[in-house]
């Protein structure tokens, strides 16, 4: 019988019996020797890094929930998909047996961009039998990132409007995005607006709280074309472009002059 840190933790003896047409039999023993956990044995996961990225959509966790160890386990930041340290390419685990280790990890959020962030994970192994009682530690960077805009899932089609009887020009309120053509962010985002062609834009109100506001001012007869934009506090962008096209299709007003 062995204990529980020998140098030797179990023994199996495998019996081998040979039998041929004329009945001999040759038997042998074979010994296999279970050696113990050493943690220079140990490899540690490799880095998620820019060059493949975790997308922020698919990550449902908020920061707090991840530096509480709240993570579900089909979500892309855990060590099922992120890895987790190996011994010869299988997978440690806290299922006991012979190998009498301990094993913790410990994730710190920092922020890079509001959807982008860095996951410093840190592993901490140690052999139960070492009495020093200093765990191995390593630590596994997790890269999120927002690399996407927010999204104009459809744009604003062209606008046809007429000038105003007194001014020739057109001076009114354009549409705006609805929930539907905007896809999905990570954050916050902003909107933003200018026209090419003449005239000029005001803009009020947020398109986060459904109080936006566009209005054009001194649209003249022609061809104005209108650029709605979107950007999240990573400087991604989104553009959408329509046109506006005044005509005039006022009707004259009569006038009379006294001499």
């Amino acid at each position: 019988k062995f204990g529980a840190c020998d140098s030797i933790r179990a023994l199996i003896q495998r019996t081998w019996i040979l039998t041929d047409d004329k009945g001999t039999v040759l038997t042998h023993v074979q010994n296999i020797q279970i050696m113990p956990f050493s943690t220079n044995h140990v490899r540690f996961p490799e880095d998620v890094t820019y060059d493949d990225p975790i997308n922020c959509t698919e990550v449902a966790e908020t920061k707090k929930q991840i530096e509480a160890g709240e993570i579900d386990p089909k979500s892309p930041i855990h060590p099922n998909q992120t890895g987790a340290p190996n011994i010869f390419g299988i997978k440690l685990d806290l299922n006991g047996g012979l190998c009498l280790y301990s094993m913790r990890y410990d994730d710190e959020v920092y922020e890079i961009c509001e959807g982008s962030f860095e996951i410093l994970r840190t592993w901490k192994i140690r052999n139960t039998c070492d009495e020093s009682n200093k765990p191995i530690e390593f630590v596994q960077s997790i890269i999120v990132t927002d690399n996407e805009a927010p999204s104009f899932l459809s744009c604003i089609p062209d606008q046809k409007v007429s000038t105003e009887a007194h001014s020739c020009d057109f001076n009114g309120f354009l549409p705006i995005p609805t929930p539907d053509m905007l896809g999905e962010s990570c954050g916050h985002y902003s909107f933003d607006a200018y026209v090419t062609g003449g005239g000029y834009l005001t803009i009020t109100g947020n398109i986060l709280n459904g109080t936006l506001k566009v209005q054009a001012h001194e649209f003249d007869k022609g061809v104005h074309e209108v650029t709605y934009i979107l950007k999240d506090n990573c400087y991604n962008i989104s553009l959408c472009k329509f046109n506006v096209i005044v005509t005039d299709k006022t009707a004259p007003i009569a006038s009379a002059k006294e001499f």
